[in-house]
């Protein structure tokens, strides 16, 4: 009996527990006498919870990193602020049996802190890099300012200033550019010029029969505005001051011609530095501007640019123009308005080479002056080859040709040509110097002999 008492009890101690599960998901566990033990948890939580911690992504182990650093130094700094109420170190008492904390100096603090900021953004390492791009935005630009061509300067504009084409409106070689819609550009320029022509039976100034003699010297002082007023569109005016008398170049261009070996039009066999326009006309009157010399504002002029657009690998752009009859002085004798226009073409041969070239007619509002009787419609055309020698220099040679100028001179020429050579120096990124010089081409007797144009364009 007494060992199957023994068995007895020893069965009933041993016989299943009722199990309580905990909203936690831990086990409570009931004694055989009704009393409840502490519960405990599973044994599956700890590899589920490093399971979990081991498939977090980078971001996860991040913020994960970055909050238990941060639990650190809070925790440094509130046992910090607990110990410094104190007056120095707490004592240990009998039954604190807890880990002895002294309190934080100022700069234990500030090593804690730093050393949190550290594990917070330690993490970042191990998240991959983010791909990069191969080229980034911002250096873009600059690749494209370096393969860039710089702009082209142009033709420089002249205008024939033969002494007695200096009344009328010509049209000058110009490229196709258009001014943007709200930039401006200034220029100013003096182009000053010999003439010497003549036709009569012999050389010299006794001549039996003198169809014509023009000697004299010209000057053009003039002022140029243009603005952009919308895309593709600009306008602008001409304001110029002309002079014409006697002149001291022609010695000067005698050596020229000496020394280059140009035609010099027998300049020697006559007098040097007087002023004589005169001949005579088809129903044999005379006729003399010799009284007509001096200074007086010209023609103002008017224009207007239109781009049409880019066509046959170029740029194309027609070009208006108005002249006004506000002349002064010796040039007050004209009173009609004259009418210009000109189609444009400018291209890029290679990146060294451009070439420019043009066609226009001028309706001339006035045909007579002082006996003079000028060709109503008179055509114009150029082709101008720039080559750029350096980033800020180009190096231009340009050539304008126009019909005939006057129609009832006895043995005037007709066909018009001019041989220039220019250089566009930038000063800086928006002022450029211009020179040039005028040589004739064709006709010797009807053709400024030798001239030169001083300018500075600005833009703004």
């Amino acid at each position: 009996m007494g060992v199957i008492a023994g068995h007895a009890a020893i069965s009933a101690d041993v016989r299943p527990q009722p199990v309580h599960v905990t909203p936690s998901g831990s086990k409570a566990h009931t004694s055989v006498h009704g009393e409840r033990t502490p519960p405990t948890r599973l044994c599956f939580e700890r590899p589920r919870r490093e399971a979990a911690d081991a498939d977090a992504s980078a971001d996860g182990r991040a913020d994960l990193a970055r909050r238990r650093g941060l639990s650190t130094v809070r925790r440094q700094i509130r046992v910090h602020a607990a110990r410094s109420e104190g007056s120095g170190r707490r004592s240990r008492g009998p039954f604190d049996t807890g880990p002895s904390f002294r309190p934080l100096r100022a700069g234990s603090a500030v090593v804690a802190l730093v050393l949190g900021v550290l594990a917070c953004t330690e993490p970042a390492r191990a998240a991959p890099p983010e791909p990069q791009p191969r080229l980034q935005a911002r250096e873009a630009p600059a690749r494209t300012l370096r393969r860039r061509t710089p702009g082209w300067h142009g033709p420089i504009e002249m205008r024939e200033t033969w002494a007695l084409a200096q009344p009328l409106m010509t049209l000058p070689a110009t490229s196709a550019e258009v001014l943007p819609c709200g930039c401006s550009q200034a220029r100013v320029f003096i182009n000053r010029g010999n003439d010497f022509g003549w036709r009569q039976n012999v050389e010299g100034e006794n001549p039996a029969v003198r169809d014509f003699l023009v000697d004299a010297e010209h000057q053009t002082t003039a002022i140029e505005l243009r603005h952009g007023v919308a895309r593709g569109f600009d306008v602008g005016i001409r304001v110029p001051v002309w002079w014409r008398g006697a002149g001291f170049m022609d010695e000067v261009i005698d050596l020229f011609h000496e020394t280059t070996g140009l035609m010099d039009n027998i300049r020697s066999a006559f007098d040097n530095d007087r002023y004589r326009i005169e001949g005579r006309l088809d129903d044999g009157l005379p006729f003399s501007w010799n009284d007509e010399h001096g200074v007086g504002l010209g023609r103002i002029e008017l224009e207007a640019r239109r781009s049409l657009g880019r066509h046959f690998g170029g740029d194309w752009a027609a070009v208006m123009r108005v002249g006004l009859p506000t002349s002064t002085g010796p040039y007050r004798f004209r009173d009609g308005v004259d009418f210009g226009g000109q189609l444009v073409h400018s291209r890029c041969l290679n990146r060294r080479v451009a070439l420019h070239a043009g066609v226009g007619v001028v309706r001339h509002g006035d045909r007579s002056l002082q006996g003079v009787h000028y060709a109503q419609w008179r055509p114009h055309w150029f082709v101008a080859l720039e080559i750029r020698v350096t980033p800020r220099m180009s190096a231009l040679v340009q050539s304008g040709w126009a019909n005939k100028l006057a129609d009832n001179i006895v043995g005037y020429p007709d066909t018009h040509g001019y041989l220039d050579f220019g250089v566009a120096y930038k000063l800086s990124a928006r002022t450029t110097l211009e020179v040039l010089i005028n040589e004739n081409l064709e006709n010797q007797q009807s053709t400024t002999d030798f001239g030169f144009l001083i300018g500075l364009v600005h833009r703004f």
